[in-house]
């Protein structure tokens, strides 16, 4: 796989954790699109980068979503358990 579809498909997965926040109203986007983003990045760190030696900025960047939508995902869920109303 190629640096640009990394980068590619990791900006995608940072876009859907972002997303989550703005749609929290929503119930089903806060467990889909870090879900989703969960899985597009675990894609590409075992497509991706499978038996290559890419460098330490591109590893980083195809691991940085799988964090970023868990965190997002428990502060949706604080969010919603304290009692948000949109």
């Amino acid at each position: 796989m190629s640096h640009s579809k990394i980068l590619g498909l990791s900006a995608l997965s940072l876009l859907l954790c972002l997303l989550t926040l703005p749609t929290l109203f929503l119930i089903l986007p806060v467990f889909l699109f870090p879900l989703l983003a969960c899985l597009i990045s675990t894609y590409v760190y075992r497509r991706g980068l499978r038996g290559q030696q890419r460098g330490f900025g591109i590893r980083t960047i195809a691991l940085l979503p799988f964090p970023l939508a868990l965190l997002t995902f428990g502060f949706c869920m604080l969010l919603i358990q304290q009692g948000y109303q949109a």
